[in-house]
């Protein structure tokens, strides 16, 4: 959404989400009009690393085949809102709603639900009909735009490179807010959901000249010698956090793979063992050596120390000038226009 100002091009958004309101608040530098509604399941988590696919069960039974009902409610407030285009973030939902009153839907995806599911399949064979009704609903969307790392190949109206929100200040500038200076180390390690269970090594804090980050986490932004905690609701934009480090440590994912990989910053990843998309997501990092593996055991009991300078040494990159979301902003305006 962000691109379209980058491009110049006045367009207004509706989102139809269960996303706190402070996360588009913070990534907009104007505010889309905010519709509280469930539109996907997604998968049940038991902790940062591990799902819970019986609750996952539960989930889809309730809110699959989708009903009449939940379809005409999300394709009324289309037509209130006066929607040209329904922009769909791997959720099918959007893409029901559309077809229900003529407009197109676009599916963005680097997977789709459906391929998530059948992996977990010999665990759990209800999944079966649910896999079956998803692929349908998604081979029914008007346009498909696939975003690297893309999981799986098939048929794509447009191909792009990874997509991630832009940095708002320059590293100087976020860095001068945080009280670092150039010539000093920064570590940003997201840790969503495992506050609490990082283990800091006593020596991380006698390393001189190396902060360690931790965003995300409750109460006010503090510091703690080097390791400064920086709350959910911090006035610094995560996006700039990541342009003014030098290494990323965390859970592997799209978002941060991708802001990392665009901003040119190393990425210690931890791999989710048994979710399907950490793989190829691994494999791209290695691909374009931009990252190692860190392991989930070593984020818990502070061994993750003894890998930083390993994952020092494959150094930052200038920013790529080439974001994903330009290009896909620039193809729905081309559908827009039509």
């Amino acid at each position: 959404m962000e691109a379209f100002s980058l491009i110049e091009a006045n367009i207004e958004f509706d989102v139809f989400s269960n996303t706190q309101p402070r996360f588009f608040e913070l990534s907009l530098s104007h505010a889309p009009v905010f519709l509280p509604m469930e539109t996907d399941v997604g998968l049940s988590q038991i902790d940062p690393f591990n799902e819970d696919i019986s609750k996952t069960i539960g989930l889809l039974d309730y809110f699959y085949p989708l009903q009449k009902e939940r379809i005409e409610q999300a394709a009324s407030r289309l037509l209130e809102l006066g929607c040209s285009i329904a922009v769909c973030d791997i959720s099918p939902l959007g893409i029901a709603a559309a077809a229900e009153v003529g407009i197109p839907s676009v599916l963005i995806e680097n997977f789709t639900w459906d391929w998530i599911y059948k992996s977990y399949l010999d665990e759990e064979p209800r999944l079966e009909p649910h896999i079956e009704y998803l692929e349908k609903i998604f081979s029914t969307a008007r346009y498909r735009i696939k975003t690297a790392p893309a999981c799986f190949g098939g048929a794509a109206d447009l191909t792009v490179t990874c997509v991630s929100r832009v940095p708002g200040r320059g590293r100087h500038e976020t860095r001068e807010m945080l009280g670092i200076g150039e010539e000093s180390l920064i570590i940003l390690l997201t840790v969503g959901g495992m506050e609490g269970q990082i283990a800091v090594p006593i020596e991380a804090c006698d390393l001189r000249k190396t902060y360690f980050l931790f965003p995300g986490q409750n109460g006010h932004k503090r510091r703690e010698g080097n390791l400064i905690f920086i709350s959910g609701d911090s006035e610094l934009f995560y996006p700039d956090l990541v342009a003014s480090s030098d290494l990323i440590i965390g859970k592997i994912g799209y978002s941060t793979l991708a802001e990392a990989y665009n901003c040119g910053i190393p990425y210690g990843y931890v791999i989710r063992k048994r979710f399907p998309e950490s793989w190829l997501l691994a494999s791209f990092l290695e691909d374009h050596k931009r990252g190692a593996e860190v392991e989930e055991k070593a984020l818990r009991d502070g061994t993750w120390l003894s890998d930083i300078d390993k994952l020092l040494s494959l150094g930052r990159r200038p920013p790529r000038t080439q974001n994903g979301a330009l290009d896909i902003a620039r193809f729905l305006l081309s559908i827009l226009e039509k």
